[in-house]
């Protein structure tokens, strides 16, 4: 009876294991996948369709939006289906317009059709839809609304064509399966026909004897995988809808999902909406894990107008936007009526009813397996990590200090952590566009030579900091790929990777394998690291902890091996490391008092990084001149309120909000005190200095951006290393040791994992909006009578640069910020467009908006301005503020923002400038801005280009 179980039971779990496998296979099998390689012309959505026999129509239908900058694009359109196909329609476009299609590739059951050239012509063409070039690509005409394109084709389901697909695929996996189920059942091993040293037989008896510790580790695997799968879920379940609109009048906004038991309000979300004439981006969320068959909108709970210009709905990974002539899919209920439709302004609507409602009837499908299937695809490698853990649990080295001198299997799954969870979290950055600072350094680097930054003082890259490789890295990647910031990240992550290894390298020296691991991972996982990886100007900060560490490293090896070749090849490291940002310039002090033992003469391998500093300070002099020596961040004051205010600013900043983060971090940061109480007063000024060099070249900006928090949140993650290591070894016990670092180290991993995913989110919001509107000031066919208003515009006008000297093209849109109120005078004959964050829609003319002249604007103080013009120079001197807070604007140019600029200096200008006017404002450190007047040249000779303006306001 015994035998007659265990053999059904084995039977049961090979069946089990088999099944699984196949399910995972199906959901993949079944996938009708469409790649179109397409530009377009207009912003708009192509939508593919399978008929299965029974037509066409939406539950076999996927879609997928687009911008129409004229740049081609790769569309991959997917559906589920396990029919039989006749036919497949593409609707390359929702709109009247042009759309050129390079290639269609169609895939299904591990077979490729690809269409090319004239092979695309066996797609018909339907509603208007006509070819208007004779080229092999197809450029396509739509004169129609709806215009469509189909292809009769037989695409037959066969079972067992997926079965023999099954087998070709996953025999291996299948097999793998059978071989442990088969261990775990055997009482005896008896192996024949193989040589007793062979690697099966070798295999065979590792399995057998670690028969325990492979059950155990396949329940942590298990329960691992669940916590993934449970907190998973609770985002995946959310429906969230994102409304833009403008309300008139102030209430609330609330929206429906009816999953067949009627509208209700436990399956409903509300916002307050301002009713300030302004547009918001309103966003709404409702988890369900049901079928829904309707979504309903209430705009506004009062009666009045209100302007709807898109809707974006998103559920299970799949984005629904309906916008311009989209929206009237939405049917309106209860005395809400059209005033107004276009296609720049979305939908005015009028309620006189107390109740207006949009109504969408849609079928949203749940489906279980669509979610495990999706859950394994985006959390497979955190999976992986969960198996690292595993693997340093029960190694018996992950705890031991000193760690192996040789690298182990352990070491090597410890230094896997910290870059699995890496690319884990930041692989999407590579699909990133330009923000920030980065469309500033592309005109740098397009108007000056990559070496520039080195010796031309003229041409510097900064004239208050001298950081000469971060010009000469992302000129490098110009160079090499162009105007396509892909290949930036590329390098960008690549870069970060080698650094974490580097600092791997250094901290097992001090740390267990698995502390060192812990410790770059929590420094991963950290709102500081975000930033760094998706902002490409943070790039210096990445190559320059990678020569820090190396440097360190070489220093240690030159004390070591008492050979002074060590110290010189760190030496260059570290001047390449100054030479990339300044934080990294106290690194000389910090090796005074590196907690290294046994050193004879640590000053003699010291002098050749006293003389890479004296290089590196020499040559800033040169380049920056004394004042820019120690200057750094002009714009910002040194204020003590700032000082003192740290430690609370600084929480904030590193975004500490989950109470799980808080328990973790106390736990270890008590350990860390505890332990540092017990130290020499040598030891506790070894972590002062250590500290004070890392806060010293960050001072004047400790509360401005997480970014300058990068050195000091990775020594900050190094004291809770230290702690959790002291608490590890409170216990004599090995099992409760590990047991204690991997629940309160892991802990802290994952809570910050999943905290940083919603940073991530965030920052890839941004970035779409940033490139929204980026795409709109550099490729858009509108001319300058129309301006982009926009709450970012940080070194938009680089993209006005660029578009105009690298691109080519003649004037286009400009831009102001909307909190800018003199910009409605400066642009009051100008239509302007606003960024809802995936698309652009018109907000009228500006002169329908209330006016301010700049000199209102702000709080009328003290101002002087001086500027002058002669024989081909500017020069400029403002007062009586003596700090950098200046900022101009140049009106009858194609400048139409606000820049900063220095309080005085001088240069060349080959422009005219006797017709150009200015605006200058001062921004105190007080939070006040005053502003001049609008300013225009005195020419006392016409005739000589010759001219200046001098204006003086004096307050009581």
């Amino acid at each position: 009876m015994k035998n007659k179980f265990k053999i059904t039971l084995f039977i049961i779990l090979i069946t089990a294991w088999i099944i699984g496998i196949y399910h995972i296979h199906t959901l993949r099998a079944k996938n009708l996948i469409v790649e179109t390689d397409m530009f377009a012309l207009q912003d708009g959505y192509i939508q593919l369709f399978a008929d299965d026999g029974q037509g066409f129509r939406e539950e076999l239908s996927a879609r997928q939006s687009f911008v129409g900058d004229n740049n081609l694009h790769n569309f991959q359109l997917s559906m589920n289906i396990s029919k039989g196909i006749s036919a497949l329609r593409i609707d390359p476009v929702n709109m009247k317009g042009q759309v050129h299609i390079r290639r269609i590739t169609v895939r299904w059951m591990d077979e490729s059709y690809t269409f090319q050239g004239k092979e695309l012509e066996k797609w018909q063409m339907y509603h208007d839809l006509e070819k208007i070039s004779d080229k092999q690509d197809f450029l396509l005409n739509a004169s129609g609304d709806d215009p469509q394109l189909m292809l009769p084709v037989q695409l037959s389901y066969s079972y067992k064509k997926q079965l023999f697909l099954f087998v070709k695929q996953y025999w291996a996996m299948m097999l793998l399966g059978i071989f442990i189920i088969s261990v775990c059942f055997t009482e005896k091993l008896r192996i024949y026909r193989m040589k007793s040293n062979s690697f099966f037989s070798r295999l065979f008896l590792m399995v057998k004897e670690n028969k325990s510790k492979l059950l155990w580790s396949s329940i942590l695997l298990t329960v691992w995988i669940f916590i993934l799968y449970q907190i998973y879920i609770l985002n995946f379940r959310n429906l969230n809808i994102e409304i833009d609109m403008t309300s008139w009048q102030k209430g609330i906004v609330q929206c429906f999902a009816d999953d067949g038991n009627g509208f209700r309000e436990d399956l409903s979300d509300r916002q307050v909406v301002l009713g300030d004439s302004n547009q918001h981006n309103i966003k709404l969320s409702i988890g369900i894990l049901k079928d829904i068959s309707a979504l309903r909108i209430d705009p506004v709970n009062t009666k009045g107008r209100i302007r709807i210009d898109g809707i974006t709905v998103r559920w299970q990974g799949e984005s629904y936007i309906f916008k311009k002539k989209e929206l009237e899919k939405w049917q309106l209920h209860h005395d809400l009526s059209i005033e107004k439709s276009s296609d720049d302004q979305g939908l005015l609507l009028n309620a006189p009813g107390d109740d207006p409602q949009l109504m969408l009837p849609i079928q949203l499908s749940y489906s279980y397996q669509k979610t495990l299937s999706s859950f394994f695809k985006k959390n497979s490698g955190m999976i992986f990590f969960g198996l690292l853990l595993i693997v340093l649990f029960y190694s018996k080295e992950s705890l031991s200090y000193p760690p192996p001198k040789n690298l182990s299997f352990s070491s090597i799954c410890a230094m896997l952590l910290p870059l699995v969870l890496f690319w884990v979290l930041y692989y999407p950055a590579v699909n990133t566009w330009w923000l920030y600072d980065d469309s500033c350094h592309l005109v740098y680097i397009m108007k000056n030579s990559i070496y520039a930054a080195f010796f031309d003082k003229n041409n510097g890259f900064s004239y208050v900091n001298f950081t000469p490789l971060e010009p000469l890295s992302l000129g490098a990647d110009f160079h090499l790929f162009g105007f396509d910031p892909k290949g930036f990240y590329w390098h960008h992550l690549i870069s970060f990777s080698f650094a974490l290894i580097a600092s791997y390298i250094l901290l097992v020296r001090f740390f267990p394998v698995i502390l060192s691991g812990f410790i770059l991972s929590w420094f991963v996982a950290s709102v500081p690291v975000c930033e760094a990886v998706f902002f490409l100007m943070v790039r210096h900060y990445i190559e320059g902890l990678f020569f820090t560490m190396i440097s360190i490293y070489f220093f240690m090896m030159s004390l070591q091996k008492d050979k002074q070749i060590w110290s010189y090849a760190g030496a260059l490291l570290y001047l390449l490391a100054c030479l990339s940002k300044e934080l990294y310039v106290p690194l000389v002090v910090i090796l005074l008092f590196f907690p290294e033992i046994k050193v004879r003469s640590r000053l003699k391998f010291l002098y050749p990084y006293f003389g890479a500093a004296l290089i590196y300070t020499c040559w800033r002099l040169y380049m920056l001149n004394f004042k820019g020596v120690v200057a750094g961040y002009p714009g910002h004051s040194l204020l003590l309120k700032d000082v003192l205010s740290f430690p609370l600013s600084a929480f904030g900043l590193m975004d500490w909000q989950n109470y799980l983060q808080w328990i973790f971090i106390l736990l270890m940061g008590s350990g860390f005190l505890w332990v540092f109480r017990t130290w020499t007063f040598r030891k506790k000024l070894i972590v002062l200095i250590f500290f004070i060099c890392g806060f010293l070249p960050i001072l004047k900006v400790l509360a401005n951006a997480t970014r300058f928090l990068f050195v000091v949140s990775f020594l900050v993650y190094i004291c809770l290393g230290i702690g959790l290591g002291y608490i590890s070894r409170i216990s004599s016990s090995l099992l409760i040791r590990k047991l204690a670092v991997m629940l309160i180290g892991g802990g802290l991993i994952l809570t910050s994992f999943f905290s940083i995913l919603q940073h991530v989110s965030a920052l890839q919001q941004k970035a779409k909006n940033i490139e929204v509107e980026g795409k709109f000031l550099l490729y858009s066919n509108k001319g300058s009578e129309n301006v982009l208003l926009t709450d970012n515009g940080h070194c938009y006008s680089a993209f006005i640069t660029l578009r105009k000297e690298l691109l080519g093209l003649s004037p286009g849109p400009l831009y102001c910020m909307n909190n800018d109120c003199g910009c409605a005078y400066l642009h009051h004959d100008k239509q302007a467009w606003v960024s809802s964050g995936e698309y652009l829609f018109s907000s009228g003319i500006l002169s329908d908006r209330k006016q301010i002249i700049p000199e209102e604007c702000g709080i009328r103080k003290e101002l002087s301005v001086y500027i002058s013009y002669r024989d081909g120079k500017v020069t400029w001197q403002f007062g009586p503020y003596k700090d950098e807070a200046y900022m101009l604007y140049m009106g009858n140019t194609d400048k139409s923002q606000f820049i900063e600029i220095s309080s005085k200096g001088e240069r060349s200008y080959e422009k005219k400038v006797k017709d150009i006017s200015f605006i200058v404002i001062y921004k105190s450190p007080e939070g006040w801005e005053t502003y001049s007047p609008m300013l225009t040249f005195t020419t006392p000779d016409p005739k000589n280009e010759y001219g200046y303006i001098k204006w003086e306001r004096k307050t009581p």
